[in-house]
């Protein structure tokens, strides 16, 4: 598992050292997410499997684009433990991803207040 909880350095590799980009995507993320995340959350006390996968692929094509991997693959095993049909055990996986979340969050914020 990547011990970074996001690649700064991939980041701005892949916005050609641009910053300002880094910022406004960071911003943009943390305008967003929390609504992914609440259809991650509505789709399980729905029991929505396929609405669970589809909110999950989504938050963990956001997070792969901002290079955050821990994230991304927290919400990989979601998606597919939803794809699987298989919930048993997707509230410890739900919890991991959140806790993710919040250190990935702290993490940009450092960054945006940095740059």
């Amino acid at each position: 598992m990547n011990k970074y909880v996001f690649d700064l350095q991939d980041l701005l590799e892949l916005v050609g050292d641009d910053m300002e980009l880094v910022v406004e995507l960071a911003e943009l993320f943390l305008d967003t997410y929390p609504e992914e995340l609440a259809a991650i959350d509505a789709a399980v006390v729905e029991n929505d499997v396929k609405k669970l996968e589809r909110a999950a692929h989504s938050l963990k094509g956001s997070l792969g684009n901002l290079r955050a991997h821990r994230s991304a693959d927290a919400a990989f095993v979601v998606e597919q433990a939803a794809r699987s049909g298989r919930t048993d055990g997707i509230d410890g996986f739900i919890a991991t991803l959140k806790q993710e979340l919040a250190d990935l969050r702290k993490a940009l914020e450092g960054v945006m207040m940095s740059a």
